[in-house]
């Protein structure tokens, strides 16, 4: 097997576009603190792999023909290329550079679905460093354009190769190529690249842990939370997602009028929980502080119940916070702590063992933040909000920055400019938070949550919204990359312990330290000097007192 040592971008881009026509070519990056007997090891098995699901998936014999139109055409070139992420300062600045991500047309003029594409085709090789090493990358070339593609796979799964979730993990990066639709018809390359590309679901489910969590959290109240829900829910639908294969659910909630979002669930057959365990009604604070409800350590284990009964065989789970990121942390149940307890439960929790420690073993659902319009007191309250959430180890995915007008000196092209400009420069403070779309007003939907004393005017608002509920997806799926907020987010889940842990954290004490750090600061809670209150005596008592809120 002939493996080609990469040493710089332009020897890379050489070995890629040595056929003139189309190549496939395997790049896999290492960095010096790799073990090289590691590396070495896994070529040959890394190579074979991806020739086999190249000729199954693009449609070629043993013989590396396939028959088109009654003409034989041969299997376009493949190579097999290593490089050191930091063998120089060139290739340092190739790999982890900060070169300005552009737009880039498909051929009908049009920029791919959600902007930026995840993985635009471009004239040169753009690749996206992941924060470990070694990483896979898939580069097709076809006639001058280029497409380069992360193979979905951590570096220990890399360096512990397991051939089946390779060869399945190479087989979605493969499809999720725009070129290569041109491989596989290369009788009709200009109608296949007009193609939108759509989320392979079958084959991502056939991975491991391959369901996605997605936590929507404000920076402040009635910022649009919902309606990204229903963004992201109508994108996925339209990207071939089965409605059943999807679920809303908000576990905790200040509103428990209907939303638009659980309306579209159920015209559309999602399944969908709007109001869920914890209901902050009038009242209910103080009853809280009084020892006079279930103790917080309840209502979270009810979150986490709830939502992995409405997660069961689903593939994306999108769970709707409630106000801004701090709402709730008087009851010890703030956006926080339900974005932990909406999380992943870990497989590697033993059965004997019990209390606290056993059920809060989860991986946090992934944060995305809905920001304002604006630029300056849009990215200030971005850091103030992200940072809450990443103080208790809960990964942020990054923002959509929502409601923003189309003219004016805070237009949405002068807002994304600005913002993105501040992402990219900033990009080492940030990490993997990105910022994922920039959506416009849509007027039609703008006042579904008006607090209407008359219930018959508020019923037609929301009937008037759901005939433009399909209006507003499209403005959405227009502006915001869903697919990339899919992709980092399995990278968080996947990646949660190397990402957000330290020796120092908190998940990282003992069993007996935990439990005593659980002991200390929520059972407090726990211990009922009192019978509890049901809502509506704690309901009436707060009226009767002249509260108006929780």
């Amino acid at each position: 097997m002939t493996v080609i040592k990469v040493v710089s971008k332009e020897h890379l881009y050489q070995c890629v576009t040595e056929n003139n026509e189309c190549s496939m070519s395997t790049l896999l990056l290492y960095a010096s603190w790799n073990n090289m007997t590691f590396i070495s090891e896994i070529y040959p098995r890394i190579k074979n792999i991806v020739d086999d699901v190249y000729k199954e998936e693009i449609g070629f014999d043993n013989h590396n023909h396939k028959n088109v139109g009654g003409t034989s055409v041969q299997l376009p070139i493949s190579n097999f290329c290593t490089m050191q992420a930091d063998l120089n300062e060139d290739t340092m600045n190739f790999c982890i550079g900060t070169d300005e991500q552009k737009q880039v047309p498909d051929n009908d003029g049009d920029v791919p679905m959600g902007g930026t594409s995840i993985y635009p085709m471009m004239t040169e090789i753009r690749l996206n460093c992941p924060e470990t090493l070694p990483a896979l990358f898939i580069i097709i070339h076809v006639r001058g354009r280029i497409d380069t593609v992360p193979v979905p796979m951590s570096s220990k799964e890399l360096l512990f190769l397991s051939e089946d979730f390779a060869r399945d993990a190479i087989k979605k990066a493969l499809l999720s190529c725009h070129c290569i639709s041109v491989l596989r018809y290369p009788n009709n390359p200009q109608d296949v690249l007009k193609k939108k590309r759509n989320y392979d679901l079958v084959l991502y489910n056939q991975q491991k842990h391959s369901q996605i969590r997605l936590f929507i959290a404000g920076d402040r109240s009635q910022v649009g939370k919902s309606s990204v829900c229903l963004g992201i829910l109508g994108t996925l639908l339209r990207m071939n997602y089965p409605a059943s294969s999807l679920a809303y659910i908000k576990p905790a909630t200040q509103c428990e009028q209907t939303q638009l979002v659980s309306e579209y669930c159920k015209v559309k057959g999602i399944d969908a929980c709007p109001v869920g365990p914890i209901v902050y009604y009038r009242g209910f604070t103080r009853a809280y502080l009084n020892k006079e409800t279930e103790s917080s350590d309840s209502l979270l284990q009810k979150v986490s119940l709830e939502v992995d009964k409405i997660a069961k065989n689903k593939s994306v789970v999108i769970i709707d916070g409630v106000g801004y990121p701090a709402v709730g942390s008087i009851t010890n149940t703030d956006n926080a702590k339900v974005a932990h307890a909406s999380g992943y439960p870990t497989m590697d929790v033993g059965e004997e063992e019990e209390g606290p420690w056993r059920r809060r073993r989860r991986r946090p659902a992934a944060v995305l933040i809905v920001g304002k319009s604006g630029v300056g007191d849009a990215v200030d309250s971005y850091n103030l909000n992200a940072t809450y959430f990443r103080s208790q180890h809960v990964p942020v995915l990054g923002a959509v920055f929502n409601r923003l007008p189309l003219d004016g000196y805070y237009s949405l092209d002068n807002c994304k400019r600005a913002v993105s400009t501040y992402f990219e420069q900033n990009w080492n403070l940030h990490g993997h938070e990105k910022v994922f779309g920039f959506i416009p007003q849509v007027e039609t939907i703008a006042h579904t949550r008006m607090e209407c004393e008359d219930e018959n005017e508020r019923q037609k608002l929301l009937e008037s919204a759901i005939t433009h509920a399909e209006d507003f997806i499209t403005v959405f799926s227009q502006n915001v990359n869903v697919e990339y907020m899919l992709e980092i987010a399995a990278n968080l889940r996947d990646n949660y312990q190397d990402l957000y842990l330290n020796e120092n954290s908190i998940e990282s004490l003992s069993k007996k330290a935990k439990l005593r750090n659980e002991t200390n600061h929520d059972n407090v809670h726990d211990v009922q000097t009192n019978a509890p209150l049901t809502r509506q005596q704690i309901e009436m008592s707060a009226k009767e007192s002249g509260a108006t809120g929780g």
